[in-house]
């Protein structure tokens, strides 16, 4: 019997899945870089880390809404393990989560262990993930669900303002970088 059946997973699906994992590394991402700004005394670094924190959760709500406007059926009952979805750039977000935690403050030499695990993630969730695998999977299969043709390009518009916020990411974190070395 063909068709989709319970255990079968159309586009739809693995767009729902995608967005929501993408909604969880951008809030994790977030939690990090507000719990580091939160632990150092250099003001100038702090903020321009909640700066990311800030445009993180920002993606993540524009994530949200691409999947609340667009999947309107598929994200209800959707649970997505997306730690082990998110590979490698996931555990490290967790892990420098945790690593921050056990600090109550953090020093120079802090931040410069964990400016190198912040621009593996910024790499990891940068252009290539956004511009290479989502924006082509939302589109396609946008296109062959058939929401409104405006729905479509609000999503593509979010997610290339997305793209270039990710890449001012990278660029502040390579900054930050070089002021604390």
């Amino acid at each position: 019997m063909k068709g989709n059946t319970r255990n079968d997973t159309g586009p739809k699906e693995v767009l729902a899945k995608v967005l929501k994992c993408s909604i969880w590394l951008e809030e994790k991402t977030a939690e990090l870089y507000f719990k580091i700004s939160n632990r150092l005394d250099d003001q100038y670094t702090a903020h321009l880390l909640k700066i990311i924190a800030h445009q993180s959760k920002s993606h993540a709500e524009m994530l949200r809404w691409i999947i609340n406007n667009t999947l309107k059926n598929q994200q209800a009952e959707l649970s997505v393990p997306c730690l082990k979805m998110t590979g490698e750039v996931g555990k490290t977000t967790v892990e420098a989560i945790e690593y921050v935690e056990r600090r109550e403050k953090l020093t120079l030499r802090d931040l410069n262990e964990i400016i190198g695990k912040l621009e593996f993630i910024e790499k990891g969730v940068g252009e290539e993930t956004y511009s290479r695998i989502l924006l082509p999977l939302i589109k396609t299969t946008l296109e062959q669900t058939g929401p409104q043709q405006a729905t479509l390009e609000i999503a593509k518009r979010m997610i290339q303002t997305i793209i270039r916020e990710e890449e001012l990411h990278e660029n502040l974190v390579k900054t930050i970088r070089q002021n604390s070395t």
